[in-house]
């Protein structure tokens, strides 16, 4: 049998099972932390899309206590379907038994999260019985992480240039969770349909790092756009990039444009997170800003946003002036004193 690399590998197997019928047992085993947790989400949104689902996230101790036959055949009017995760599974094995007695149809799924390179051989069996699906989620090899970044970077709706990758790897090394972190991060600076080389890159990273582009986004749907100034005042004077601030506000009015229209179509919450690969609490805080402010803030703000981008590359005129005529479409949702 031809050798498979480990990303390869888990990239095969994670396609089948999203784009196959749904199996009723899943066991998500390997040594990659990013990767057990990633592809158990995929999965979850993936049958949230095709039913209605309850999903019950249960810890080993519970699963032990549990009749797995029982919970296979449970429904109710409200839920037909239910998703019962087991994560961080440590001793495995003693989940074989369980598994035997299950019965071979199932109307609810089951998916098992186990950090471990190889499953015991005898649980390995009882899962090949019950025609489990096994996903392999070992860490990549060096050499794979940059087809890693190229396939993350467009699930985020970027697209980058070779030499973009190779900086990414250089920054971040070859944690899957700070590479993910990044390129999310990213996603808030860049519009998608352009490529990002590494010369555009490399003025953005140092704002990315820093965390800052998630409190100036808080501060604007907080109705806090004098202290979202104030931040980016203090940024410039640390040496940020006018251009990279201008970029990610950019960024924010899109999205707010966006999410206001999908409410407008009657989109809910979480379609809309699946859709832009955002925290849910995130399109939350959207929500209560469009329903009180509604999208024109956000339309004002892209005006102006790319007005300065225009000023910032071709005036004199200083930066921080040009930043502070940046917050002033969000000072109409300061609340009055």
């Amino acid at each position: 049998m031809a050798y498979t690399p480990p990303l390869a590998k888990h990239l095969n197997e994670k396609k089948t099972l999203l784009s196959g019928p749904p199996p009723f047992l899943v066991v998500f085993y390997g040594t990659d932390d990013y990767l057990l947790h990633a592809s158990c989400e995929d999965y979850v949104q993936s049958l949230q899309k095709k039913a209605p689902l309850e999903v019950q996230r249960l810890q080993e101790r519970e699963a032990l206590r549990l009749n797995f036959a029982e919970l296979a055949q449970q429904s109710d009017l409200f839920s037909p379907h239910s998703l019962y995760i087991f994560s961080s599974l440590k001793k495995p094995a003693s989940l074989t038994g369980q598994i035997k007695a299950m019965g071979e149809g199932s109307q609810n799924h089951f998916a098992f999260v186990i950090p471990q390179k190889t499953l015991p051989k005898a649980l390995l069996q009882a899962c090949q019985q019950k025609k489990a699906l096994l996903v392999s989620c070992q860490s990549p090899l060096g050499y794979e992480l940059p087809d890693f970044i190229l396939t993350l970077a467009k699930r985020y709706h970027l697209k980058l240039s070779p030499q973009a990758v190779r900086l990414i790897l250089h920054h971040q090394g070859e944690d899957l969770f700070r590479i993910d972190n990044e390129i999310r991060k990213l996603s808030y600076l860049f519009a998608s349909e352009e490529t990002i080389g590494e010369a555009q890159l490399k003025q953005w990273l140092g704002v990315t790092k820093m965390d800052h582009i998630f409190k100036l986004e808080q501060y604007l749907l907080s109705s806090s756009p004098n202290r979202a100034a104030v931040l980016a005042d203090s940024l410039l004077k640390q040496g940020e990039s006018f251009l990279g601030i201008v970029a990610l506000l950019s960024q924010v009015a899109r999205k707010g444009i966006r999410i206001s229209q999908w409410m407008k179509e009657g989109k809910d919450v979480r379609w809309i997170a699946r859709q832009l690969y955002l925290p849910l609490p995130v399109v939350k805080t959207y929500f209560q800003y469009i329903n009180q402010f509604g999208p024109k803030p956000f339309k004002a703000g892209l005006k102006s946003a790319q007005a300065a981008d225009m000023s910032g590359k071709s005036s004199r005129q200083s930066p921080n002036l040009l930043c502070h005529h940046l917050f002033a479409p969000y000072l109409v949702s300061v609340p009055k004193q």
